[in-house]
């Protein structure tokens, strides 16, 4: 049996989606996060620069290094982003402790906000990533975000169940994706629509600094716990539109937008990209540039079926054998 590092941020439990596919497809997995912690303080001192936590990092390497003569891994597997935090000598110190490893990466966000990502590529064997305009750019292999299993069980309970035109569960911390959200929900509203929202935010402390930099936040209702996986998918079961917008400087399809469609919703998203995607041709996608790009009608209709081997390509069993270049996912996969 082939082992696997993983390396990918714990929020939301993605990771946890990873580790379970990946052991069904004959997997040993170990599983460590891609930072020493995941603190308020560690995340807000890291966005202004790493090199003021370098110290615990490199703690945090000599802990990897260990592990890594102890387990002999067949592939370290680096998934994340923003959250990469090692310089390309502390990541080389984890190469030189698995040299019969094959290193792989996939970023899921734009290496726009990515601080450590570009001075490690040459580190890795094979690179993936969400964002289209990166592969271009990096010589990078494009590969679109997944939907976690459960989301494909909301679309089979019929649409008798839809309670809400339309509903938002998601972080809002960012200022310019919290003002796009804010404009799709208001108009909705407007329009008469039933919408539900649940308005994440990391911490406290960035909600204050957010209620003082920018007025929009003070008169919405915020939420510090994230909704759990089967509140949104009952919730998604309820509605008929799932509301979507990127993080700034993210053109990649979002998780969101997969999952709501998986779920037989249908998509209000400011995500131009979206366009350019396989599942935009369903018929089930609205593209949102301003009140007027809204087409009402569609919310009293339910979502139109996609062929399963079209939704296929987007879900984590095909995700995890692409990222592994397994030789078992289709070839003329269409995203």
């Amino acid at each position: 049996m082939k082992s696997v590092l993983l390396l990918a941020p714990p929020f939301f439990d993605y990771y946890r989606d990873i580790v379970a596919e990946l052991e069904g497809h004959d997997f040993h997995v170990d599983y460590r996060s891609d930072r020493p912690a995941d603190t308020v303080f560690f995340k807000s001192v890291s966005r202004l620069s790493y090199r003021f936590v370098d110290a615990q990092i490199c703690a945090y390497v000599d802990e990897l290094v260990a592990l890594l003569q102890r387990k002999r891994p067949d592939i370290v597997l680096c998934v994340g982003g923003m959250s990469f935090s090692f310089s390309r000598s502390q990541f080389t110190r984890l190469k030189k402790a698995a040299p019969s490893a094959r290193f792989i990466a996939y970023f899921w966000d734009s290496i726009t906000n990515c601080q450590r990502v570009l001075e490690n590529l040459e580190n890795f064997d094979r690179v993936l990533s969400f964002e289209k305009s990166d592969c271009e750019k990096h010589g990078l292999i494009y590969l679109p975000l997944f939907f976690s299993p459960e989301y494909r069980t909301a679309a089979v309970r019929g649409d008798h169940l839809k309670r809400f035109d339309a509903c938002f569960v998601g972080s809002i911390h960012q200022v310019e994706k919290f003002v796009r959200v804010e404009a799709m929900v208001n108009e909705l509203r407007r329009s008469g629509r039933d919408v539900f929202t649940y308005y994440y935010m990391p911490s406290r402390s960035v909600a204050a600094l957010r209620w003082l930099q920018h007025p929009l936040y003070r008169a919405a209702s915020l939420h510090f716990e994230p909704m759990s996986r089967q509140e949104i998918v009952d919730l998604y079961s309820r509605s008929t539109f799932v509301i979507d917008s990127p993080q700034e400087h993210q053109e990649g399809v979002t998780m969101r937008a997969l999952e709501a469609l998986a779920a037989g919703c249908k998509l209000l998203t400011a995500n131009t990209a979206m366009r350019e995607c396989a599942l935009y041709q369903s018929g089930n996608v609205t593209i949102w540039k301003d009140p007027d790009s809204l087409t009402l009608p569609s919310f009293d209709s339910p979502a139109q079926p996609i062929a399963e081997h079209l939704i296929d390509q987007f879900s984590l069993r095909h995700w995890c054998e692409v990222v592994l270049d397994e030789g078992k996912a289709t070839e003329n996969a269409k995203y």
